[in-house]
């Protein structure tokens, strides 16, 4: 595949995540009169620690590499970063050196007010698609005509070797630097456009589509959407998921024993081609299904034995749930012959 056009490196404006985006928002829109740039600052700086504290919360009990929190120094550097994504996406402008929400900004707070988040994600897509930074939508189009999926290697996805990684990425027609390129991975996976896993034989990373870019097909150019129409990514019930699950676990001899959810997750989402934040909506519909086939699903949360895979924090967070601030980490299926209508 060729490059795309032009010769000027692509970088991205390094933002994450859908919440940041409404970190964004939030941070101006509720002060019409305008803010400076030091009130934003202090206002992004104070909502992401609160929002790493839940996190923190939530995962400290699952391994050495969960209970640690982004210094005060990154932390200012993120607070730059989303300002610079505001200002080159339209959410704000500027007067005297005072900052005011944009239309864009005030109909994405509307939004989110009526609590349908996925309205809000679309529109939130469609501002990085038409982006002045074509990045956003080149990593999409790039994942599309390489048949939906990226492949890293071992090298590369150990972060050891930056050329080598630069060398693939051009190879896929990607001129983003490294850094960019794990960004715009973290971030559609937030958005549940992408999804991927660690390889656990070969520690390859496989990074592909999710069936989730189904709902913002519309916003695809019309060359793009052709071919993503190829890639049949149909839509997935409850009850294709509770089958693969039962399939890969009873392959895996683990019968009436804990499994480690994590490892099962990732296969499952992985040939249903969903996201990992879908399996996790989907669970309670998947224990029922299995109830009325005859099986009892039990989930546990257990401190993980090892060390969690690079990048496998943020994976962490979209388990299913067992309580309010515990993910399940393993997962029992039994078989008790007692099916139900």
């Amino acid at each position: 595949m060729s490059a795309v056009e032009g010769n000027v490196r692509e970088s991205v404006r390094k933002i994450r995540s859908f919440s940041e985006v409404r970190m964004i928002v939030e941070a101006v829109v509720q002060h019409p009169e305008g803010v400076t740039l030091e009130d934003i600052r202090r206002k992004l700086y104070d909502m992401r620690l609160n929002r790493e504290g839940e996190r923190l919360r939530a995962t400290q009990r699952y391994g050495k590499n969960a209970s640690t929190r982004s210094s005060p120094k990154a932390l200012a550097a993120l607070s730059r970063d989303l300002i610079s994504f505001a200002n080159v996406t339209g959410l704000f402008e500027s007067t005297e050196g005072r900052y005011f929400a944009t239309d864009l900004a005030r109909n994405l707070w509307n939004t989110f007010a009526t609590k349908e988040e996925r309205i809000g994600k679309k529109v939130v897509i469609r501002v990085l698609f038409t982006s002045h930074y074509p990045a956003y939508y080149n990593f999409i189009r790039s994942l599309i005509r390489n048949g939906g999926e990226f492949r890293l290697s071992s090298i590369i996805a150990g972060r050891r070797n930056p050329s080598e990684f630069k060398k693939y990425l051009r190879a896929l027609g990607i001129l983003s630097d490294p850094a960019s390129f794990l960004t715009l991975k973290d971030l559609y996976y937030d958005f549940e456009i992408l999804n991927w896993f660690r390889d656990e034989i070969d520690k390859t990373e496989h990074i592909y589509l999710t069936n989730e870019l189904n709902n913002f097909e519309d916003l695809l150019q019309s060359e793009d959407f052709a071919i993503y129409k190829t890639l049949h990514l149909g839509n997935v019930d409850a009850t294709s998921i509770w089958q693969e699950i039962l399939m890969i676990y009873s392959r895996a001899g683990d019968i009436g024993s804990y499994s480690n959810l994590i490892i099962l997750r990732d296969k499952v989402c992985a040939k249903l081609r969903i996201s990992d934040q879908l399996f996790a909506r989907a669970f309670s519909h998947v224990k029922d299904i299995a109830s009325k086939e005859g099986y009892e699903i039990a989930l546990g949360s257990t401190p993980l034995a090892l060390s969690l895979p690079m990048g496998y924090l943020t994976k962490l967070t979209t388990l299913p749930a067992v309580q309010s601030n515990q993910v399940a980490t393993r997962l029992r299926i039994n078989f008790t012959g007692a099916s139900r209508p």
